[in-house]
């Protein structure tokens, strides 16, 4: 079970509390990890303040019996969220990778675990950042189409066993809103601008169709109104469960699966 843990400045809340929890929880054969996520921890600004983070944990760690303490930690952070990523990527992607190498050498041995989307499998530079210092990852492998999951997933299993990790197949359960997807083609006038500057280029969306005096012009070809329900398993839980067995016997001939996540199954 992964767990937000509240703090108080820099040190744990309530560890009376937390220690009994995770000793009831031990008893019942559950391991508890802590759960951080802030796409703004990628932030250099920010970054020390999760190591402080980390460094709490390990200090709450030494301070109480083995069956209180946390059986590692785990970091859900997507600078792709971020509204300037698509101008800084190779920015931002530096910075994850020192974030997590901070993390890394803050953790003692306390076991990493970072949260991934399944479309960073071609991200090599960051692949390998988290080979170097991730103990764990989380795959947000948020389908529902079982073929599609086995095919987002596979990429990381066998990288991890490559690499001597382990690997977490999450799957989504938690409302998703809807979303509408429009298209757009070049033409001669349309609803989207590319409008250029000195230093950078604007993307543009008008009421109306109309020639872009200044760079090319985009018409809407098609929309699209998505509900989730290839995301999440909200709507149908129970096709969830009856799907974990299969996976779950699929994915053990991986050495390095770890077991499946899900989020927000209630």
């Amino acid at each position: 079970m992964f767990v937000a843990i509240p703090f108080e400045a820099d040190r744990i809340a309530h560890i009376n509390e937390l220690a009994a929890f995770i000793r009831q929880a031990n008893q019942r054969g559950i391991q508890i990890w802590s759960v951080d996520g802030d796409p703004n921890m990628v932030r250099p600004q920010e970054q020390d303040a999760a190591v402080k983070r980390v460094q709490a944990y390990v200090r709450y760690n030494s301070e109480v019996e083995p069956s209180a303490r946390l059986h590692g930690m785990q970091f859900d952070v997507e600078p792709y969220v971020l509204p300037d990523y698509a101008e800084k990527e190779a920015e931002y992607e530096r910075h994850y990778a020192e974030l997590i190498q901070k993390l890394h050498e803050a953790s003692a041995g306390l076991p990493l675990e970072m949260v991934v989307p399944f479309w960073w499998e071609d991200k090599q530079s960051l692949m390998q950042a988290l080979e170097r210092h991730a103990d764990s990852l989380a795959v947000m492998d948020y389908r529902t189409e079982p073929a599609q999951i086995v095919r987002f997933a596979l990429p990381f299993l066998d990288w991890a066993t490559t690499h001597g990790k382990k690997v977490r197949i999450a799957l989504e359960a938690g409302p998703v809103g809807e979303e509408i997807q429009r298209r757009y083609a070049k033409a001669d006038s349309g609803e989207l601008w590319i409008v250029n500057d000195d230093k950078q280029s604007w993307m543009v969306l008008l009421k109306e169709a109309a020639r872009n005096p200044n760079g090319p012009a985009f018409k809407r070809i098609a929309e699209l109104r998505i509900d989730g329900s290839a995301t999440t398993f909200h709507a149908n839980p129970d096709k969830l469960i009856k799907l974990l067995p299969q996976l779950e016997t699929d994915f053990s001939a991986w050495s390095s699966f770890q077991g499946v996540a899900l989020h927000e199954l209630k």
